[in-house]
Parts: structure tokens; C-alpha cells; sequence
């Protein structure tokens, strides 16, 4: 019921502001009028019969507040009463149909401008992949896949825009497990210089080095002294010897490429006061290692401490230690770079 309850309180906030546009093109009077004229009539000063049929009357609280609430509860209806027929399809990573997929429908309705209620439907993928909703009615739909083996990591919804056409269904891809296998877990952060310097770290032991590195960041920034809004540009390279980068934005970053790393990576921005978002930057990367290690990397950095001139990076990493380029991780089996760093590679792997 919680993930119901997530999905249909969004409703609340996007109705409250239809049922507003409505009463104010309906000419339904305002709530502070409804005040007032209560006020008066409290005061035994109700104004005289002729004047309530008057252009410039106030109608008394009961009429208008039975006005509103009709108002509210035909369009409540109105939204209520919306076709949800829906058709979609399920495929795995390969394009392959996920059959026996439980599909849950939840349905958002609008009750009242205090909350939101609903419902669940339920169906099943079939040979082909594919399931539906036909006969259904609410104010919204989202959807919720599940099945062992599989996982889908994002919100779905049926979009407002949607039409229903049982020979376009909508897809949406589940990734299939291999197998989750033991990783390295590196996590770690560090000041940057923005000099140019090279920074050394060690993806295994998940801390900066001396010398040659598994990772290597520069940054250089000009001026290299800021001071405050004033605009300023820097530079980041990556680059990891023997291996190389992928940047990606996969929903399911749990396998390696095969190729197509590249040893070195350069980043530009610039910084203005109307362009404030090149500070820094967030990406995923997948990477190999000169080991033939493979794994997936979340890096923050940024160039923009003004005193002491510095930036910052930090990484969050999973290698897969035996060469292969599953990236699915069992939690169970998670060793740490900091455990690497103290009794080696193999012990660390074997506890």
C-alpha cells in the first residue's frame, strides 16, 4: 500500500490547482467573501432582502459554499471517470519477452482536497511479453513490474498523452540477472589541487598514492584565484593507464562493455554568474582497469573552493576482482578497498 499511497499523493497538489482554475472561471466567490459576509450576519447586520438580488451582493455562505462543493465534486468525478485502458509489453536486456511478469496497476483517485485514494489491479505478462487493462477508470495509473530473477528500476506510469492500441504496446525492458558475484567495494574522497598537479589514486585500496596510480585526475583552473561571482574556467582529465573510461547513463549499469574505453577523458567548464551548474558534475562511468579488472564508477567533482584554491572529488566504485564483466553485486560478498589495503587482494577476497 505505501508505494500506492506514493504514487497517488501526487494527484492532491495537480487537482487542487485544477479545482481552483475552475471555481475562478466559474465565477465561484472567494473564501475571504465567505469570511466576511459570515461576519456580518454574526454582527446582526445582514443586509436587506433588495439588496441580495443586487449585482454587487454577496451571496449568503451557505449558497456559495454548496456551490463550491458541487463544483468540486464534478470535477473530482470528471477526473475519476477517465478511461485507464492500457497496453504494454515487458523484454529483458536481449529484447527477449519476460513472460509470468506480475504487473500491478495502481489506480489514483481523487477523493477530496484533503486526500487521494485508489486501487489495485493485477495481471500478468503473457508468452509474448505482453499485458493490458481494458475497462478501467481513475485519475491516473502507475505501474509495478516484478518478477524473480529480474529487476526494473524505474517509475512507470501511463502517460497523460497515452492512446491505446493493442498493436503498439508501450514497452519497458527488465534487466535479467546472470548471477550476482563477489566485488570490491571503493569508496573515497580527497581535496584537488587546481594547479595541474597529478593526483594518484588506487582504485583497490580506495586512497591516494605516490607515483603511479590506478586513476589519475588533474585539474586546472583559470584564474586559479576566484573571488566570488566573478567568471572563471577549469579543466579535468581522467585517465587510467593500460585501461580507460565509458561514460554512460544506463538505467542498469551491471555489465562491462567489451570495448570502447578510452585511456583519457577531458571535461571543460566554465562559470558565471548565469551559469552556475559548471561548477562541477556527476557521471557514471564503466571502466577497465590494466588488470583486465572491470567495474562501474560514480564521480562527483568539482573545482570551485576559493580558499585555499582547491576542488574535490569523490568515488564511489564496484570492481569485479576476477575479470569478468558481470558488475551485478552480491551484498554478501562486498569486500572493502580499506580491508584490500590491509591484508591484500587475494586474503581480503577469501574471508
Amino acid at each position: 500500500m505505501k508505494s500506492l499511497r506514493l504514487f497517488i499523493g501526487g494527484f492532491i497538489l495537480i487537482f487542487l490547482v485544477f479545482a481552483a482554475i475552475w471555481l475562478f472561471r466559474f465565477g465561484i466567490q472567494p473564501v475571504r467573501q465567505i469570511v466576511e459576509s459570515s461576519a456580518v450576519s454574526q454582527q446582526g447586520q445582514s443586509p436587506e432582502p433588495s439588496n441580495l438580488t443586487s449585482s454587487n451582493s454577496v451571496s449568503p455562505p451557505s449558497i456559495l459554499e454548496n456551490t463550491r462543493v458541487k463544483a468540486f465534486q464534478a470535477a473530482r468525478d470528471e477526473e475519476n471517470s477517465k478511461s485507464m485502458d492500457f497496453y504494454g509489453k515487458i523484454i529483458d536486456q536481449h529484447g527477449d519477452p519476460v513472460t509470468e511478469a506480475e504487473v500491478k496497476a495502481g489506480i489514483g483517485l481523487y477523493v477530496s482536497f484533503e486526500r487521494s485514494g485508489g486501487y489495485w489491479n493485477f495481471t500478468k505478462s503473457d508468452s509474448e511479453g505482453k499485458f493490458s487493462f481494458v475497462g478501467v477508470r481513475g485519475a491516473g495509473m502507475g505501474l509495478f513490474f516484478k518478477k524473480e530473477g529480474f529487476v526494473y528500476d524505474r517509475n512507470a506510469s501511463r502517460p497523460n498523452d497515452y492512446v491505446p492500441d493493442p498493436l503498439h504496446p508501450m514497452v519497458f525492458t527488465m534487466w535479467k540477472f546472470k548471477g550476482p558475484e563477489q566485488m570490491v567495494k571503493s569508496e573515497f574522497s580527497s581535496a584537488l589541487p587546481v594547479d595541474g598537479t597529478m593526483m594518484n589514486f588506487d582504485f583497490m585500496t580506495a586512497r591516494k598514492v605516490e607515483g603511479k596510480g590506478t586513476l589519475v585526475i588533474r585539474v586546472t583552473r583559470t584564474p586559479m584565484d576566484i573571488v566570488g561571482n566573478k567568471p572563471y574556467e577549469w579543466t579535468a582529465t581522467l585517465q587510467i593507464p593500460g585501461g580507460g573510461f565509458i561514460e554512460t547513463q544506463d538505467i542498469y549499469p551491471y555489465e562491462a562493455p567489451a570495448e570502447g574505453y578510452q585511456s583519457t577523458l577531458t571535461f571543460n567548464r566554465s562559470v558565471s554568474p548565469f551559469n552556475t551548474e559548471g561548477r562541477g558534475f556527476t557521471k557514471l562511468f564503466y571502466f577497465k582497469m590494466q588488470e583486465g579488472y572491470y567495474g562501474r564508477m560514480l564521480l562527483d567533482l568539482a573545482a570551485s573552493v576559493e580558499t585555499p584554491p582547491q576542488g574535490g572529488v569523490r568515488i564511489q566504485a564496484y570492481i569485479n576482482p576476477f575479470g569478468s564483466r558481470n558488475l551485478e553485486v552480491n551484498p554478501n560478498k562486498v569486500v572493502r578497498g580499506a580491508r584490500i589495503n590491509q591484508i591484500g587482494l587475494k586474503r581480503a577476497l577469501s574471508e
